[in-house]
């Protein structure tokens, strides 16, 4: 009761005091970052590499393991995983927690460089790529329809004006995927 008592016999300070956490609050808020994500650093980077008109064996044998034993000895390595397919090698490289990525990144590009010779001729050469969330997507939307100009055309009125436009968002693309889709009948497949 003594709070109440105060603000009742001293209207002024009272007032004072409320215009004072009302101005602090405001400066506050004003100096809040916007951001979509906080700034999160994922300790994993990616090692591709492709192999044109390699089988998923060759890719394992001649591309990935070197990739792997490559990538094993990079300090702060915590998990090694990879995947072989037709003509493309991927090796996901997890590091602990607190590593500094931009130097994990560094020092995994030098040790691959050391096993790029040992690489096929017909091989790219090995990308390392650090996992970035604000690298994701937003938005994606989609249109569907059966002739391109008329679904060029309702992009154009839904969208006036390219995304990119807007203060907020940094880049916007627009791809085109044309898919035909064909369905048989019984009757057809007999």
């Amino acid at each position: 009761m003594k709070i109440v008592e105060f603000c009742i016999k001293h209207k002024v300070t009272t007032f004072l005091i409320f215009v004072i956490v009302v101005i602090f609050g405001l400066l506050g808020f004003s100096d809040l970052s916007l951001a979509l994500l906080p700034n999160i650093d994922f300790p994993m980077a990616v090692v591709y590499a492709t192999y044109p008109g390699a089988g998923p064996e060759e890719v394992e044998e001649l591309v990935t393991r070197p990739i792997e034993s490559a990538c094993a000895t990079v300090s702060g390595m915590e998990e090694l995983a990879s995947t072989s397919s037709e003509n493309m090698s991927m090796v996901m490289v997890t590091f602990s927690d607190g590593t500094n990525m931009d130097m994990a990144a560094l020092d995994l590009r030098e040790k691959i460089d050391l096993v790029k010779s040992s690489l096929p001729e017909d091989c790219t050469a090995p990308t390392v790529m650090t996992i970035n969330p604000d690298m994701m997507p937003v938005a994606v939307y989609a249109l569907s329809g059966r002739d391109l100009a008329d679904l060029q055309n309702l992009a154009e009125d839904v969208f006036p004006r390219p995304l990119s436009a807007w203060r907020a968002l940094p880049r916007s693309t627009c791809r085109a995927v044309w898919k035909t889709k064909s369905r048989l009948s019984p009757m057809q497949t007999a």
